[in-house]
């Protein structure tokens, strides 16, 4: 029983490195170079090898793995920005008719101004390669202010010239 418990222990430890430890590739920072340590994990590797983790930052194959010669440890550096889109929102054009501007004739009661739209993203970067943008909020900063238009429907009144002869009555005389 107690051969059987050392070889079932045995067999668990990661297989014994040379005494000039593994040949690791890594990959991290846009570089790539072959690195001999004597480390047993990767996180000891990365250690090893002066590479500093963030919260964000995956590493293949994962950080508790047992070190074997010839395995390739990549570090992906990810970053989270926040980034802030500025757009303009056009204005509306209204047409009022209005009988006091002559049939015709056009005036501006309002000038139009347009308004302005933050758009908020939520950007991620691997290895300063852009992978997703998700639009978290949206703010409208300024509301844009119609434009209105005044266009006549006064009717004319036109001269027309009577012959003959014009009676005008009125509070009861005749004219």
């Amino acid at each position: 029983v107690l051969a059987a418990l050392f070889l079932a222990l045995a067999s668990c430890t990661p297989p014994p490195l040379s005494d000039s430890g593994a040949r690791v590739r890594l990959i991290a920072d846009g570089e790539e170079r072959v690195v001999q340590t004597a480390a047993t994990t990767v996180a000891g590797f990365l250690r090893e090898a002066g590479v500093e983790l963030t919260a964000l930052d995956r590493v293949t194959p994962p950080e508790v793995s047992a070190i074997v010669d010839g395995i390739t440890v990549r570090v992906v550096r990810v970053e989270e920005r926040t980034e802030v889109v500025t757009q303009t929102v056009p204005f509306e054009r209204q047409i009022v008719r209005d009988a006091t501007v002559p049939a015709g004739e056009s005036q501006l009661l309002q000038s139009g101004q347009q308004g302005v739209l933050e758009r908020h993203y939520r950007v991620v970067y691997e290895d300063r390669q852009e992978t997703e943008r998700l639009l978290v909020q949206e703010i409208l900063t300024e509301s844009p202010r119609d434009e209105i238009r005044l266009v006549g429907a006064k009717p004319q009144l036109q001269n027309i010239p009577i012959t003959g002869t014009v009676a005008f009555l009125g509070r009861q005389d005749a004219w």
